[in-house]
């Protein structure tokens, strides 16, 4: 069992982008089916499930938004973070603010005022870039490539511009501390992935981990009716980026729209983690007809390897996220 909890030692934020990707998130870190043997953690501190308001439906009560879970451990404090809880307020306003890259990164710098932390966890469901489908599948990476598609502001809801746009965006986190916190993984999980409903991947769904595979994030983009022509202005954004006449140096395994915005606040260990809904350009064919089944479960199967990898963040902190100088 973990020592008592110090929630004062190395800080880890695991952000999860929406509340219907968090809440199947949530129910799998807390499953005992899920857990490993003889080895069942529950978090020293719970805000789940948090009750959620209605669009555009009378008022929103202004409360402090908290962590939907903390989990102490022997070496690190793990925070799971909800970003539409920090945009409920949005909602009288415009449901497309909640998609809002502006707005998401106006509310995390309040995550990240109290205490700078020691490793920061993307989380959310994604698109794969390749023809095959890998739906139900998990990608882990380390490296963003952001592109601005609505680089003159014609978006009303969302114009943020900090980015930085149009360049690969490396991370602190050693390769050594990559292999420590996904090594070993594979074995343990993939038992435990459900098949979405639509295009599932074949033979099985499984865990792709690449240390310098590359999560492409779409900013700007409100509506999921625009992805798929958003979607592939980001791709040719990024092939068309030839650094020395040579193509981009890392894999794409990822296409979504706030793994970046989490990534641009903080040069700190960073890591993606993302669960497989479609294929990119395939939103309204792989996603449209069983929405609520098909997104449910790939946040499921993102809950299975997060549950799984706080364990590994865990021991990987006793030797350091960065290497040794």
């Amino acid at each position: 069992m973990p020592d008592q909890p110090q929630l004062n030692k190395n800080r880890v934020l695991i952000l999860i982008n929406k509340w219907w990707e968090c809440d199947p998130i949530i129910g799998a870190l807390l499953h005992a089916h899920i857990q490993p043997e003889n080895c069942y953690l529950w978090p020293v501190v719970l805000n789940h499930p948090r009750k959620r308001p209605k669009d555009n439906q009378g008022t929103i009560k202004k409360s402090r938004v908290k962590p939907r879970a903390i989990f102490g451990l022997r070496h690190v404090s793990i925070e799971v973070w909800c970003i539409s809880d920090l945009l409920e307020r949005y909602l009288l306003e415009s449901r497309e603010q909640q998609s809002s890259s502006e707005r998401k990164a106006e509310e995390l710098r309040k995550v990240f005022a109290d205490q700078r932390p020691a490793l920061v966890v993307a989380a959310g469901t994604t698109a794969f870039h390749e023809g095959q489908s890998e739906n139900g599948s998990v990608v882990i990476g380390t490296r963003i490539f952001m592109h601005n598609v609505h680089p003159n502001g014609q978006n009303p809801y969302s114009n943020w511009t900090t980015g930085p746009f149009g360049v690969i965006v490396d991370s602190a986190l050693s390769a050594e501390a990559f292999q420590s916190i996904t090594t070993g993984l594979t074995s343990q999980l993939e038992s435990l992935l459900i098949r979405p409903p639509l295009n599932p991947a074949e033979p099985q769904c499984r865990l792709i981990s690449d240390y310098d595979g590359v999560s492409l994030t779409t900013a700007n983009v409100t509506r999921s009716a625009d992805y798929e022509r958003a979607d592939q202005l980001t791709l040719s954004a990024y092939y068309n980026l030839r650094p020395e006449g040579k193509a981009p140096r890392g894999v794409v395994i990822s296409i979504e729209t706030t793994f970046g915005v989490i990534r641009a606040h903080f040069d700190v260990p960073f890591i993606f983690v993302g669960g497989i809904v479609d294929r990119a350009g395939h939103f309204e064919e792989d996603v449209r007809e069983k929405e609520y089944a098909q997104k449910m479960v790939a946040s499921h199967n993102l809950g299975v390897v997060l549950t799984r990898m706080i364990r590994t963040i865990d021991l990987t902190a006793a030797t350091g996220f960065v290497p040794p100088t």
